[in-house]
Protein backbone atom coordinates (compact mmCIF):
# COMPACT_ATOMS: atom_id res chain seq x y z
CA UNK A 1 0.00 0.00 0.00
CA UNK A 2 2.93 2.25 0.81
CA UNK A 3 4.40 1.47 -2.50
CA UNK A 4 1.37 2.37 -4.65
CA UNK A 5 0.90 5.84 -2.95
CA UNK A 6 4.80 6.91 -3.17
CA UNK A 7 3.92 6.11 -6.96
CA UNK A 8 0.66 7.86 -6.97
CA UNK A 9 2.38 10.65 -5.64
CA UNK A 10 5.51 10.88 -7.86
CA UNK A 11 2.36 10.73 -10.75
CA UNK A 12 0.88 13.62 -9.41
CA UNK A 13 3.94 15.69 -9.02
CA UNK A 14 5.05 14.95 -12.28
CA UNK A 15 1.41 16.15 -13.78
CA UNK A 16 1.59 18.93 -11.28
CA UNK A 17 4.96 19.98 -12.97
CA UNK A 18 4.07 19.27 -16.43
CA UNK A 19 0.98 21.24 -16.05
CA UNK A 20 2.82 24.02 -14.36
CA UNK A 21 5.13 24.47 -17.51
CA UNK A 22 2.36 24.52 -20.05
CA UNK A 23 0.87 27.09 -17.98
CA UNK A 24 4.56 29.12 -18.04
CA UNK A 25 4.92 28.60 -21.85
CA UNK A 26 1.36 30.30 -22.22
CA UNK A 27 2.24 32.94 -20.16
CA UNK A 28 5.25 33.48 -22.18
CA UNK A 29 3.94 32.78 -25.48
CA UNK A 30 1.21 35.56 -24.68
CA UNK A 31 4.07 38.43 -23.42
CA UNK A 32 5.82 37.99 -26.79
CA UNK A 33 3.01 38.18 -28.24
CA UNK A 34 2.26 41.48 -26.70
CA UNK A 35 5.85 42.89 -27.33
CA UNK A 36 5.60 42.21 -30.65
CA UNK A 37 2.48 44.95 -31.07
CA UNK A 38 4.12 47.14 -28.67
CA UNK A 39 6.91 46.81 -31.37
CA UNK A 40 4.75 47.10 -34.27
CA UNK A 41 4.04 50.72 -33.22
CA UNK A 42 7.22 51.66 -31.62
CA UNK A 43 6.78 51.20 -27.89
CA UNK A 44 10.20 49.65 -27.33
CA UNK A 45 9.99 50.13 -23.28
CA UNK A 46 7.05 48.36 -22.93
CA UNK A 47 8.12 45.85 -24.95
CA UNK A 48 11.52 44.90 -22.96
CA UNK A 49 9.01 44.86 -20.39
CA UNK A 50 6.65 42.10 -21.57
CA UNK A 51 10.01 40.00 -23.07
CA UNK A 52 11.45 40.23 -19.90
CA UNK A 53 8.73 37.93 -18.50
CA UNK A 54 8.79 35.86 -20.95
CA UNK A 55 12.68 35.38 -20.97
CA UNK A 56 12.16 34.67 -17.69
CA UNK A 57 9.55 32.09 -17.68
CA UNK A 58 12.70 30.01 -18.79
CA UNK A 59 9.93 27.43 -21.10
CA UNK A 60 11.32 23.98 -21.27
CA UNK A 61 11.33 24.72 -25.34
CA UNK A 62 14.96 25.54 -26.95
CA UNK A 63 13.66 27.00 -29.24
CA UNK A 64 11.09 29.27 -27.85
CA UNK A 65 13.49 30.12 -25.19
CA UNK A 66 15.86 31.28 -27.98
CA UNK A 67 12.74 33.39 -29.72
CA UNK A 68 12.47 35.11 -26.73
CA UNK A 69 16.01 36.39 -26.41
CA UNK A 70 15.80 37.07 -30.00
CA UNK A 71 12.79 39.19 -29.80
CA UNK A 72 13.92 40.78 -26.42
CA UNK A 73 17.59 41.96 -28.46
CA UNK A 74 15.53 43.31 -31.28
CA UNK A 75 13.48 45.53 -28.85
CA UNK A 76 16.77 46.81 -27.30
CA UNK A 77 18.42 47.63 -30.20
CA UNK A 78 15.32 49.69 -31.87
CA UNK A 79 16.25 51.36 -27.90
CA UNK A 80 19.23 52.06 -29.01
CA UNK A 81 20.82 49.68 -26.43
CA UNK A 82 23.30 47.48 -28.41
CA UNK A 83 25.40 46.51 -25.27
CA UNK A 84 21.57 44.64 -23.45
CA UNK A 85 20.87 44.15 -27.10
CA UNK A 86 24.56 41.99 -27.59
CA UNK A 87 23.63 40.25 -24.41
CA UNK A 88 20.63 38.90 -25.67
CA UNK A 89 21.30 37.98 -28.79
CA UNK A 90 24.24 36.27 -28.12
CA UNK A 91 22.21 34.13 -25.54
CA UNK A 92 19.12 33.61 -28.41
CA UNK A 93 22.16 31.75 -30.24
CA UNK A 94 23.54 29.66 -26.66
CA UNK A 95 19.72 29.09 -26.35
CA UNK A 96 19.21 27.70 -30.25
CA UNK A 97 19.97 24.24 -30.94
CA UNK A 98 23.35 23.26 -33.19
CA UNK A 99 23.46 23.27 -36.55
CA UNK A 100 20.20 25.32 -36.66
CA UNK A 101 19.30 28.89 -38.56
CA UNK A 102 18.17 29.72 -35.47
CA UNK A 103 21.67 29.75 -33.97
CA UNK A 104 23.54 31.13 -37.30
CA UNK A 105 20.95 33.99 -36.94
CA UNK A 106 21.20 34.96 -34.38
CA UNK A 107 25.39 34.47 -34.24
CA UNK A 108 25.25 36.57 -37.17
CA UNK A 109 23.75 39.34 -35.04
CA UNK A 110 26.32 39.16 -32.65
CA UNK A 111 28.79 40.05 -35.50
CA UNK A 112 27.34 42.72 -36.64
CA UNK A 113 26.86 44.85 -33.45
CA UNK A 114 30.75 43.94 -32.77
CA UNK A 115 31.00 45.00 -36.69
CA UNK A 116 32.35 41.66 -38.14
CA UNK A 117 30.38 42.05 -41.13
CA UNK A 118 32.14 38.80 -43.41
CA UNK A 119 32.10 36.69 -40.27
CA UNK A 120 28.44 37.87 -40.18
CA UNK A 121 27.26 36.99 -43.56
CA UNK A 122 28.97 33.72 -43.45
CA UNK A 123 26.50 33.08 -40.62
CA UNK A 124 23.84 33.93 -42.63
CA UNK A 125 24.92 31.88 -45.44
CA UNK A 126 25.23 29.00 -43.12
CA UNK A 127 21.38 30.13 -41.57
CA UNK A 128 20.03 29.84 -45.33
CA UNK A 129 21.77 25.73 -45.92
CA UNK A 130 20.75 25.05 -42.57
CA UNK A 131 17.02 26.18 -43.68
CA UNK A 132 14.22 27.98 -41.48
CA UNK A 133 14.54 31.38 -40.19
CA UNK A 134 13.97 33.04 -43.37
CA UNK A 135 12.64 36.46 -42.37
CA UNK A 136 15.41 36.64 -40.21
CA UNK A 137 18.22 35.93 -42.53
CA UNK A 138 16.45 37.95 -45.47
CA UNK A 139 16.06 40.99 -43.83
CA UNK A 140 19.72 40.64 -42.20
CA UNK A 141 20.76 40.38 -45.20
CA UNK A 142 18.67 43.50 -46.85
CA UNK A 143 19.55 45.30 -44.43
CA UNK A 144 23.67 44.73 -44.93
CA UNK A 145 23.39 45.01 -48.52
CA UNK A 146 21.52 48.33 -48.16
CA UNK A 147 25.15 49.47 -47.31
CA UNK A 148 24.16 49.90 -43.32
CA UNK A 149 27.42 48.17 -42.01
CA UNK A 150 29.65 49.86 -45.17
CA UNK A 151 29.74 51.36 -48.41
CA UNK A 152 31.76 48.25 -49.14
CA UNK A 153 28.70 45.89 -48.40
CA UNK A 154 26.32 48.15 -50.63
CA UNK A 155 24.50 46.08 -53.14
CA UNK A 156 20.56 47.74 -53.44
CA UNK A 157 20.34 45.26 -56.37
CA UNK A 158 20.68 42.28 -53.66
CA UNK A 159 19.30 44.50 -50.76
CA UNK A 160 15.48 44.48 -52.98
CA UNK A 161 15.47 40.83 -54.12
CA UNK A 162 16.37 40.32 -49.59
CA UNK A 163 14.08 42.99 -48.46
CA UNK A 164 10.86 42.24 -50.43
CA UNK A 165 11.47 38.21 -49.71
CA UNK A 166 11.22 39.27 -46.07
CA UNK A 167 8.23 41.20 -46.63
CA UNK A 168 6.48 38.63 -48.47
CA UNK A 169 7.34 36.49 -44.96
CA UNK A 170 5.96 39.46 -43.29
CA UNK A 171 4.35 42.53 -44.29
CA UNK A 172 4.61 44.21 -41.17
CA UNK A 173 6.11 47.75 -40.32
CA UNK A 174 9.46 47.09 -39.83
CA UNK A 175 9.91 44.54 -42.83
CA UNK A 176 7.52 47.57 -45.54
CA UNK A 177 10.08 49.92 -43.59
CA UNK A 178 13.05 48.38 -44.54
CA UNK A 179 11.95 47.60 -48.24
CA UNK A 180 10.48 51.77 -49.03
CA UNK A 181 14.07 53.02 -47.96
CA UNK A 182 15.53 50.05 -50.30
CA UNK A 183 13.57 51.62 -53.07
CA UNK A 184 14.32 55.49 -51.84
CA UNK A 185 18.38 54.54 -51.87
CA UNK A 186 17.94 52.86 -55.12
CA UNK A 187 15.88 55.37 -56.80
CA UNK A 188 12.76 53.49 -57.95
CA UNK A 189 10.77 56.15 -56.13
CA UNK A 190 7.67 55.35 -57.68
CA UNK A 191 7.75 52.01 -55.36
CA UNK A 192 8.95 54.20 -52.56
CA UNK A 193 6.15 56.23 -53.00
CA UNK A 194 3.54 53.34 -52.96
CA UNK A 195 5.47 51.95 -49.40
CA UNK A 196 5.75 55.39 -47.31
CA UNK A 197 2.14 56.37 -48.47
CA UNK A 198 1.08 53.04 -47.10
CA UNK A 199 3.41 53.79 -43.98
CA UNK A 200 1.97 57.07 -43.41
CA UNK A 201 -1.48 55.61 -43.92
CA UNK A 202 -0.96 52.82 -41.09
CA UNK A 203 0.96 54.48 -39.32
CA UNK A 204 0.34 58.63 -38.99
CA UNK A 205 1.75 59.11 -35.51
CA UNK A 206 5.53 58.20 -37.01
CA UNK A 207 6.97 61.71 -38.16
CA UNK A 208 9.96 59.89 -40.25
CA UNK A 209 7.81 58.19 -42.46
CA UNK A 210 5.78 61.66 -43.85
CA UNK A 211 9.27 62.92 -44.32
CA UNK A 212 10.34 59.88 -46.19
CA UNK A 213 7.39 60.53 -48.28
CA UNK A 214 7.56 64.37 -48.30
CA UNK A 215 11.59 63.87 -49.76
CA UNK A 216 9.98 60.74 -52.69
CA UNK A 217 7.33 63.36 -53.49
CA UNK A 218 10.12 65.93 -53.94
CA UNK A 219 12.65 63.87 -55.84
CA UNK A 220 9.73 63.16 -58.22
CA UNK A 221 9.20 67.16 -58.77
CA UNK A 222 5.54 66.62 -56.37
CA UNK A 223 6.53 69.59 -55.12
CA UNK A 224 3.00 70.50 -53.40
CA UNK A 225 2.97 67.10 -51.80
CA UNK A 226 6.25 67.08 -50.78
CA UNK A 227 5.69 70.42 -48.59
CA UNK A 228 2.30 69.18 -47.41
CA UNK A 229 4.52 65.76 -45.86
CA UNK A 230 6.96 67.90 -44.84
CA UNK A 231 4.72 70.04 -42.60
CA UNK A 232 2.97 67.06 -41.19
CA UNK A 233 6.48 65.72 -39.88
CA UNK A 234 7.04 68.64 -38.37
CA UNK A 235 3.56 69.09 -36.97
CA UNK A 236 3.89 65.28 -35.27
CA UNK A 237 8.10 66.44 -34.21
CA UNK A 238 8.61 70.07 -34.49
CA UNK A 239 12.85 69.02 -34.67
CA UNK A 240 12.11 67.58 -38.41
CA UNK A 241 11.97 71.35 -39.42
CA UNK A 242 15.75 71.52 -39.34
CA UNK A 243 15.75 68.33 -41.28
CA UNK A 244 13.66 69.74 -43.92
CA UNK A 245 15.94 72.53 -43.94
CA UNK A 246 19.18 70.57 -44.80
CA UNK A 247 17.22 68.79 -47.27
CA UNK A 248 16.34 71.56 -48.58
CA UNK A 249 19.92 72.59 -48.90
CA UNK A 250 21.36 68.71 -49.66
CA UNK A 251 19.04 69.31 -52.79
CA UNK A 252 20.12 72.94 -54.07
CA UNK A 253 23.97 71.92 -53.99
CA UNK A 254 23.15 68.30 -55.67
CA UNK A 255 20.98 70.94 -58.47
CA UNK A 256 23.75 73.39 -58.13
CA UNK A 257 26.73 70.51 -59.04
CA UNK A 258 24.51 69.53 -61.69
CA UNK A 259 24.03 72.25 -63.27
CA UNK A 260 27.56 73.38 -62.76
CA UNK A 261 29.35 70.35 -64.38
CA UNK A 262 26.21 70.07 -67.40
CA UNK A 263 27.75 73.99 -68.36
CA UNK A 264 31.62 72.63 -68.09
CA UNK A 265 30.65 69.99 -70.40
CA UNK A 266 28.54 71.93 -72.54
CA UNK A 267 31.69 74.61 -72.41
CA UNK A 268 33.99 71.78 -73.28
CA UNK A 269 31.91 70.28 -76.36
CA UNK A 270 31.56 73.72 -78.10
CA UNK A 271 35.38 74.42 -77.62
CA UNK A 272 36.24 71.24 -79.41
CA UNK A 273 33.99 72.41 -81.99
Amino acid sequence: MKQYLFFALTSFALLFSSCDTIQKTKLAEEKNNEAIDFMNVGQYDLAIEALRVAVSANVFDNGLRSTFCRNLAIAFQQSEQLDSARVYFLRAAEEADLGTAQKELNAADVCLIDNNITEAIDHLNKAHIAGGEELGVNNTLGIIYMGEYGVEYQDLGLAIKYNELAYKEDQSRATLDVLARTYYEADSLKDAQMHFSNLVSNYPQFADYHYMLGATEYEMDNFKAAELHFANAIEIEPEYGEYIDQYYGIMSWSLEDTSYYESEALETYESEE
